[in-house]
């Protein structure tokens, strides 16, 4: 039986204010949201061995978008074509939450995934790829660039969409 993520989403870190399941808008005009709730880079604990990292979003991006974060911790859907360029970077995946461009929130590194963008009919436990389509991997290694550190626990459908998986610190592989 593969192992599946259990969806649940809170924090086990010992720090007050964690919400794995909304994304924070900052507006210096209202005094409730002068900044951003927690600092850059912040890294928390979840439930199923999760691991989860504050981030500022590059774009709107849905539910299940693999992106990488750069030094500044600002989160970009990967893509074939943006891979190449950072290898080694961590990537990590908007397993919780919808985002819109601007917005903080926390993305997953590490544990049972319940959602991780890819193709139509992507096997599961095997070798991930980017793609053409931005934040969404494939098993087709043609033209694209390895990801290191996630693999479906079960198969993706028909057609594309999210799928469960297991995440352990995934980065770009230096393209061959």
């Amino acid at each position: 039986m593969p192992a599946t993520a259990s969806g649940l989403a809170f924090a086990t870190t010992p720090l007050e204010g964690v919400n794995l399941t909304i994304t924070y808008t900052v507006n210096n005009q209202t005094p409730e949201f002068p900044g951003p709730p927690f600092s850059l880079g912040q890294v928390v604990q979840g439930v199923d061995n999760s691991e989860y990292v504050f981030v500022k979003f590059a774009a709107a991006y849905p539910v299940g978008t693999v992106g990488f974060m750069d030094a500044n911790w600002n989160f970009t859907a990967l893509t074939s074509a943006n891979a190449a360029a950072v290898s080694g970077q961590l990537v990590g995946v908007m397993s919780q939450v919808n985002s819109l461009g601007g917005d903080f929130g926390f993305v997953q590194t590490a544990g049972l995934s319940p959602a991780i963008l890819t193709a139509a009919s992507t096997p599961a436990n095997t070798a991930l790829f980017t793609s053409a389509t931005a934040g969404q991997l494939t098993s087709t290694a043609a033209a694209n660039v390895a990801i290191d550190g996630i693999i479906l626990t079960t198969a993706n459908g028909a057609s594309a969409g999210v799928a469960p998986g297991l995440l352990n610190q995934p980065q770009v592989l230096l393209p061959s």
